[in-house]
C-alpha cells in the first residue's frame, strides 16, 4: 500500500469535514463485499485518506463540488505495525430529513397507550434508495425505501412523513427501511 504522504497533490482532491476542516484524499472504486455480507445500500465510492487526517470512523464530508457524503471506516491499510491509509466507504447524501418519534401517554383507567404528539430531534443527512414494493393487508401497494443516516433511529420513528419499519447498524451508520 502506498504511503499517501508521497502521492502528488495533483492526484488527490480537497474535501471538507462536517466541522469545516479541509483534507486531501483519493477516490477509488468501493471495496467488494466480504463473504456472506450484502450491503444494505451499496456504496458508490471509496475514499482513501492518510492516518494524519484524523477523519472519524463515521460522519459526513463535502467534496470540492459541494456534494455531501456520509462516510464509514471500512479498513485500515498498511504494513505490519504501521497504518499508512484508511479506507472509508461513501454514500451520497440525497437530502436532509426531519427525524421524529411519536410520544405516548398512559390512560390511567384503561391502561391504554394514547398518542400525545411527537418529539422532533432535528434534521439528519440521509441517503435514500428505492428498495421494494410491498402490499398491505388491503392489497394496496406501497414503496419501501432503504435509508442510511447518522441518527440513532428506532423502529416506529419517522423520517419526514415515512415510518421506520426496520433498523440495523452497519459500519457505525444506521440503515433503515421506511415506507
Amino acid at each position: 500500500m502506498p504511503d499517501l504522504r508521497r502521492v502528488p497533490q495533483a492526484l488527490g482532491f480537497t474535501f471538507t469535514t462536517a466541522a469545516g476542516k479541509p483534507f486531501r484524499a483519493l477516490l477509488r472504486p468501493p471495496p467488494p463485499p466480504g463473504p456472506g455480507y450484502e450491503p444494505v445500500v451499496a456504496p458508490r465510492r471509496a475514499l482513501l485518506v492518510g492516518p494524519e487526517v484524523g477523519l472519524p470512523a463515521t460522519g459526513w464530508i463535502r467534496d470540492p463540488s459541494g456534494l455531501r457524503f456520509l462516510h464509514a471506516l471500512w479498513s485500515n491499510e498498511g504494513v505490519v505495525g504501521q497504518v499508512t491509509a484508511q479506507m472509508h466507504v461513501l454514500f451520497a447524501v440525497t437530502g436532509d430529513e426531519t427525524w421524529s418519534r411519536p410520544s405516548f401517554t398512559l390512560e390511567p383507567i384503561s391502561g391504554q397507550r394514547l398518542a400525545s404528539g411527537s418529539t422532533v430531534f432535528g434534521t439528519t443527512p440521509t441517503t435514500r434508495e428505492f428498495f421494494k414494493r410491498k402490499n398491505d393487508a388491503l392489497d394496496v401497494e406501497e414503496e419501501v425505501y432503504r435509508v442510511v443516516c447518522l441518527a440513532a433511529l428506532q423502529v416506529g420513528d419517522f423520517l419526514g412523513d415515512r415510518r421506520i419499519l426496520k433498523v440495523e447498524s452497519v459500519l457505525g451508520l444506521t440503515t433503515a427501511e421506511v415506507f
